[in-house]
């Protein structure tokens, strides 16, 4: 019995949960309904100049204008009269300009590089930026980029930010916010009405090239847009007022409304990143408001959630019918395991894992396969993908295997998900009295005509109000299997239930309806009546 509730409790900490807040609980800082939808089903030139038309309409504020507007753009929402400081996120009023213990404007693009003060780009206000003044000299005109770890100095007053002799790291809060400045400035100003502002891996100051893309780029992945950055842009956008003055730059930054957007223009073909792949799939009201695009939606209710498609590059909107991992069985001559993974998976920041278990339903069974475990491994280039093919020896039991892919989602968190051919190829049929179909018109339930109401969302779990979590094996009425948490396996069918063989107990049982675990009322053949309490206690 003790293995049957660590069993439980390890399958509800599995179990993901939704939790919603109340409608109006957030600020909606997103772009106007159609807004982007010029850019739907644009890629490469083509899209960099829709994006580019969007936003090259942009008022030009002065420089002057700046010190006043950074103190609504970038006010501390927790102390009123205050601003929050780039790179060192600390909170001092906002009146202290160029005062001592105060704050400058800080030009995240240096104006040595292009965006010199006296200019449209320079007074732009989507990488100005308030800075104590000491960083800000600090910082000077350094490309952004990690610093060497075994050679960096920081400044006092930023602690959290570092500098070597050619790179500036800011602090982990500010990484993102600089990425997406960076990468708009590039966008925004191409050369029509300005000098072309250019991101790469080498600055060249000599023409306006700034760097580093690829540290940018990741810094855009890793730290995503909060809200007090989603609100800034849409300041800047819709325009705000602080005291008599009224500002309205007009434009917007479409790295912080469509964050897929940066790796669709910057990387091009290069690999199969997580933005360029939901680009592809998804529309662009799905990705502006968040519509079935994560990583554990699975829109196309085929078994395989958007994660497991992105790793194994396929389509999350069409149901699949082709196996993503092949098991096949040679007997005495061992097993081979295929699965489709990308061939530029660092870069995508994904990664990939067989694991194996002789006891499926027992999460804590699963183990990784390593190169110790098989015989022979190799991978077919397929493109943009590769063909992994694993030769394994027999094994000494029944085996079932999985996939599991994991995403990196910041510097110290991922998110993954497995896919369990057995469970995604073989759910219930339509013949069966548990046929998989998630929230049946709206619901989160389904009638059974003898089972009662079944919450099936993660079938072949479902919930069942006098057996509470139980995992079905049925696909016919007359032959249904189960696992009770404290009953353990059993067996019955429409026409005998609620009489069942338990096989822990040994024999039949019957349980009283309208008592609930864990306090149902259970008879056992050859004992009486016993309650639950009793029961598991004789059992432990």
């Amino acid at each position: 019995m003790t293995f049957r509730l660590s069993f439980f409790r390890s399958f509800l900490l599995s179990v993901p949960f939704l939790v919603v807040c109340p409608k109006g609980s957030a600020q909606d800082y997103g772009p106007p309904e159609g807004f982007y939808n010029n850019a739907e089903g644009q890629v490469g030139t083509a899209l960099r100049n829709e994006l580019q038309n969007l936003i090259d309409n942009n008022q030009d504020l002065g420089y002057d204008a700046a010190r006043t507007a950074l103190r609504t753009l970038d006010a501390d929402p927790e102390v009123e009269g205050n601003i929050l400081l780039m790179y060192s996120g600390d909170s001092i009023p906002s009146f202290l300009f160029n005062t001592t213990g105060g704050w400058n404007r800080e030009h995240l693009w240096p104006q040595s590089f292009g965006a010199d003060a006296a200019t449209k780009p320079g007074a732009d206000l989507h990488h100005l930026y308030p800075a104590d003044p000491g960083v800000n000299s600090a910082r000077s005109n350094l490309i952004f980029d990690y610093t060497n770890p075994g050679d960096f100095n920081t400044n006092p007053k930023a602690p959290g930010s570092s500098y070597d002799s050619n790179s500036w790291e800011p602090r982990d809060e500010d990484k993102g916010r600089v990425a997406r400045a960076m990468l708009y400035m590039d966008l925004r100003y191409d050369g029509s009405d300005s000098s072309d502002f250019v991101l790469k891996e080498t600055a060249n100051q000599s023409t306006t090239a700034f760097a580093k893309l690829s540290v940018l780029l990741e810094w855009h992945r890793l730290f995503p847009a909060d809200e007090r950055e989603r609100r800034r842009n849409h300041l800047i956008y819709t325009g705000f007022s602080f005291g008599a003055f009224n500002f309205n730059q007009g434009n917007r930054n479409p790295f912080v409304d469509i964050p897929d957007l940066a790796e669709v223009i910057f990387t091009g073909d290069d690999y199969i990143g997580w933005g360029t792949w939901r680009w592809t799939h998804f529309s662009i009201d799905q990705l502006v408001n968040g519509l079935q695009i994560n990583d554990l939606d699975d829109p196309d209710e085929d078994y395989r959630l958007n994660l497991i498609e992105y790793g194994v590059n396929t389509d999350p909107t069409s149901p699949e019918t082709s196996e993503i991992l092949n098991v096949s069985s040679f007997g005495s001559f061992g097993s081979q395991i295929r699965y489709t993974r990308q061939k530029l998976r660092q870069l995508a920041g994904v990664d990939y894992a067989v694991e194996a278990s002789s006891t499926p339903l027992r999460e804590e069974t699963w183990s990784v396969l390593t190169e110790d475990d098989w015989t022979n491994f190799f991978a077919t280039d397929q493109g943009d993908t590769e063909l992994v093919t694993i030769a394994l020896p027999p094994a000494a039991e029944p085996t079932w295997y999985r996939l599991r892919v994991t995403r990196e989602t910041g510097p110290d968190s991922s998110i993954s998900a497995a896919y369990n051919p057995v469970l995604a190829n073989n759910p219930a049929t339509a013949d069966s009295i548990f046929v998989y179909q998630n929230k049946l018109n709206g619901s989160d339930f389904k009638q059974s005509p003898w089972f009662g109401s079944v919450a099936d969302d993660h079938y072949p779990w479902v919930y069942h109000l006098e057996h509470n979590w139980l995992y079905l094996s049925a696909t016919r009425d007359d032959a249904v299997w189960f696992f009770d948490t404290n009953l353990g396996w059993s067996f019955t069918s429409s026409d005998v239930y609620p009489y069942l063989y338990s096989f822990d107990l040994g024999g039949w049982i019957y349980f009283l309806k309208s008592t609930y675990f864990p306090n149902r009322w259970i008879y056992v053949y050859g004992q009486g009546w016993i309650q639950e309490q009793t029961l598991l206690a004789q059992s432990t």
